[in-house]
């Protein structure tokens, strides 16, 4: 059974996600500016002062915890999109259980092996996004791969009479 990441759902689910994050970060700072502009013209300096505060801050936080990775994902898409698949079969070396960060985004690394005398030099590296399944695969399962540069897109159980 063969297991595809990135079907064309998810980009349009991050740009959904990405608008609705404009929509509301564009109306609250209508609603801050607001604020202040009356605080300015009432003479309300600690209004001023803490509404800036407070917005810099949700801005910092929304930014970094929010926004920023939706951008990083929305770009990894695009990028996919476009980009040449390969496929490789090999061996399952290793699957990473915890994460690595890359490019912006959280993967878990899956490592195979494509030399048949399973030299060191035949090993290869793919990233895994951590937001989708992980694939259910241990060392010395036979596999097909599917990528994007080193970002698995697909992979499938090879058959033993295969090699």
């Amino acid at each position: 059974m063969a297991v595809t990441y990135y079907t064309g759902k998810e980009r349009a689910s991050i740009g959904a996600y990405v608008r609705r994050m404009a929509i509301g970060l564009g109306a609250a700072t209508l609603c801050v500016l607001a604020g202040l502009v009356y605080s300015r013209l009432a003479h309300v300096r600690w209004l001023s002062i803490g509404l800036t505060l407070l917005w810099g801050a949700a801005l910092i936080f929304l930014w970094g915890m929010k926004l920023s990775p939706a951008l990083a994902y929305r770009k990894f898409l695009a990028a996919i999109e476009h980009a040449t698949e390969r496929a490789e079969t090999g061996v399952v070396v290793a699957l990473a259980d915890r994460d690595s960060y890359q490019d912006g985004m959280t993967f878990s690394t899956l490592r195979i092996n494509t030399d048949d005398k399973m030299d060191v030099t035949g090993e290869r590296m793919f990233y895994v996004d951590s937001g989708l399944p992980q694939p259910m695969l241990s060392p010395g399962d036979r596999v097909v791969v599917t990528a994007c540069g080193n970002y698995l897109t697909g992979w499938e159980r090879a058959d033993a009479d295969s090699r």
